[in-house]
């Protein structure tokens, strides 16, 4: 299998939704393995973020749009959506090929972020990104988070996350 070399540019595009603005910060921290509940809550924010200059809340999506988006990201075919969340946000079935992604719109005070490198090893990849601005997070400026993709059927399959942050504990 030949792996087909991306820059930077590249993964600033493709990983913009697990990027600290569009994923309220929420995979910065270790995942050794993406969960289920982890993959229904980059479905969510993928798709906020598809339709967040919108004035709905909601938005139907296609099983098979949704099999798709997951078997690019995640390279996996059997996956089960977590339905009916509870709270706020959350994936509502409609009905065997329809599904109903809904949120409410809030605010949140996202990481500054700069994607610095990308190594190859055969078709593994990693992509480190620097936290440049914590602002008023819990993080420490120059914390690093470090993506692990594998190249596979022509895409990029997320396997994990290193989070090599520090907290910063007067926060």
């Amino acid at each position: 299998m030949i792996v087909k070399c991306k820059d930077l540019a590249y993964f600033e595009e493709y990983l913009y939704y697990f990027m600290p603005e569009q994923s309220v910060n929420n995979f910065l921290y270790k995942i050794d393995s993406f969960s289920e509940e982890e993959i229904n809550k980059y479905i969510l924010f993928y798709y906020i973020n598809q339709n967040k200059d919108s004035e709905r809340s909601t938005y139907n999506v296609s099983s098979e749009e949704v099999s798709k988006l997951v078997s690019k990201y995640f390279g996996i075919e059997n996956y089960k959506l977590k339905e009916d969340w509870g709270g706020r946000e959350g994936i509502k079935r409609l009905d065997d090929k329809h599904y109903q992604i809904y949120w409410f719109q809030t605010g949140w005070y996202p990481l500054e972020y700069k994607l610095t490198s990308v190594v190859y090893d055969g078709k593994n990849v990693k992509v480190t990104m620097k936290i440049t601005d914590a602002g008023m997070t819990i993080f420490k400026e120059n914390s690093e988070i470090v993506f692990h993709l594998v190249y596979n059927n022509g895409n990029y399959n997320l396997k994990s996350i290193e989070s090599a942050y520090e907290l910063d504990v007067n926060a």
